[in-house]
């Protein structure tokens, strides 16, 4: 893994040379309980970002540094474009995630029912949750997509807090990355994507990042002008733990 630096993190002079140098930086995000950090998951998602994406969102040549405020500045012919990052994960879930690959609890487990004011649990009250594995009442309906779109709508507006700070290097664009570990059960994503953009703090959001883009396990949602898009996600040989 590489530190922080003014080092750009990869160069390419084209579409193909990007594809090699972003599998090249074989990202391996080591689970919770084994050292993974911040910068782990930072460099995983903009991997994925950007082996994703057209290569008409920049010109060539390009070059990525991983910095801070923001987390990345992608330099490309004529423009620069500072982006964001974010784990969209509720803490609770993270903890008892870190509690189960010491060994606790059954290999398989029910989905638990997050919530975005939920006190932070012990440790003793976290290995109850995980040992009694309660279902709890499950989701009916559109409950699904209008949780995520609120979960999301939170960690979007906390950088936008960020964002306006002083001493925030503001660029060309500025792009937010939500990298989405928000527990729900397969969510439709049109829907999830209508019922964002009607949370009343996204036009802020959409005020201050230029473009925001969610990425999950088999999909980017991005969001622009008040229109979302949606892009297979193309992994770029790398994976996480």
């Amino acid at each position: 893994m590489q530190n922080r630096s003014a080092d750009p993190l990869l160069k390419a002079r084209d579409s193909d040379e990007l594809q090699r140098r972003i599998g090249a930086l074989q990202v391996v995000v080591p689970p919770r309980g084994e050292g993974r950090t911040s910068q782990h998951v930072e460099i995983y998602a903009i991997a994925q970002l950007m082996a994703t994406l057209s290569p008409d969102y920049w010109k060539f040549p390009i070059e990525l540094i991983h910095r801070d405020r923001p987390d990345f500045l992608l330099r490309t012919r004529g423009r620069s474009i500072g982006i964001e990052h974010v784990e969209a994960v509720p803490q609770n879930e993270a903890y008892m995630a870190k509690l189960r690959e010491e060994g606790h609890g059954p290999d398989v487990h029910f989905v638990r029912h997050a919530s975005l004011d939920e006190p932070q649990l012990t440790r003793k009250q976290a290995l109850k949750e995980i040992e009694d594995d309660d279902p709890g009442d499950g989701w009916v309906g559109d409950s699904p997509e209008r949780e995520w779109a609120q979960a999301m709508a939170h960690f979007a507006s906390g950088k936008v807090s960020i964002a306006n700070k002083p001493g925030y290097e503001s660029f060309d664009e500025t792009w937010l990355l939500i990298y989405d570990n928000w527990p729900v059960p397969n969510n439709d994503p049109r829907t999830s994507a209508t019922y964002l953009l009607e949370q009343p703090s996204m036009s802020a959001v959409l005020e201050r990042f230029s473009r925001l883009f969610i990425m999950d396990g088999a999909r980017v949602w991005e969001f622009s002008g008040g229109a979302a898009a949606f892009h297979t996600l193309r992994r770029a040989g790398t994976s996480a733990g």
